[in-house]
Order: C-alpha cells, then sequence, then structure tokens
C-alpha cells in the first residue's frame, strides 16, 4: 500500500515540473537621448521586455551590456542600430531599433 501512494505523489509532482512553463519572453525597449557630450549623446535605455531573466544590449559600436537599463554614450556620426536580446532560459526575443540623431 504504501508503495502505491508513493507513485502517485510522484506522478503528481512530476506533473506540476512539467506543465508549468514559463511564459514567453517579448523583448522591447524604448531610450531618450538626454545630453550631447563631444563627439557623441548619452542615451538612457528604458527596457520593456516582458518575462525575462537576463538581458544582451548590443549598441552598434562594438559596445556592450548586460544590465537590465543602461546609459551610453554613443557617436552622433549617422544614425545608430541597438540590439536587445531578453531570455529566460527556455525562451529568447530580439529587439532591434534605429537611433536617428536629430541633426
Amino acid at each position: 500500500m504504501a508503495i502505491s501512494l508513493l507513485a502517485v505523489v510522484m506522478i503528481s509532482t512530476s506533473c506540476k515540473k512539467k506543465c508549468v512553463e514559463p511564459a514567453g519572453v517579448t523583448s522591447s525597449f524604448t531610450y531618450e537621448i538626454t545630453g550631447y557630450v563631444e563627439g557623441g549623446a548619452t542615451i538612457e535605455f528604458t527596457n520593456t521586455s516582458t518575462s525575462a531573466t537576463s538581458y544582451l544590449w548590443d549598441f552598434g559600436n562594438g559596445q556592450t551590456s548586460t544590465e537590465t537599463n543602461p546609459t551610453r554614450v554613443i557617436g552622433v556620426s549617422g544614425d545608430a542600430e541597438v540590439k536587445l536580446k531578453s531570455t529566460n532560459g527556455k525562451s529568447t526575443a530580439t529587439s532591434i531599433m534605429k537611433i536617428e540623431f536629430p541633426f
């Protein structure tokens, strides 16, 4: 009798682990140019991704970051393409945004 009860508990526990999946990740962000320095603009990025636990930013100029909401100086010699890869270990999403400098 004890063996049958143990089997039921194991199946129930296994189903809980197997049936609960993490939510799918979305990747998105906004940015604000907060100032200008010689040869560049200071940009604050706000991560609006959902269900992610880690992030990889690529600022298109050789700089990367794993911060959630980084601030960077990016050269203003033309527009910049910024990528954000968001993941939770099971799901990954990437967003890309072109930053257009106003001059």
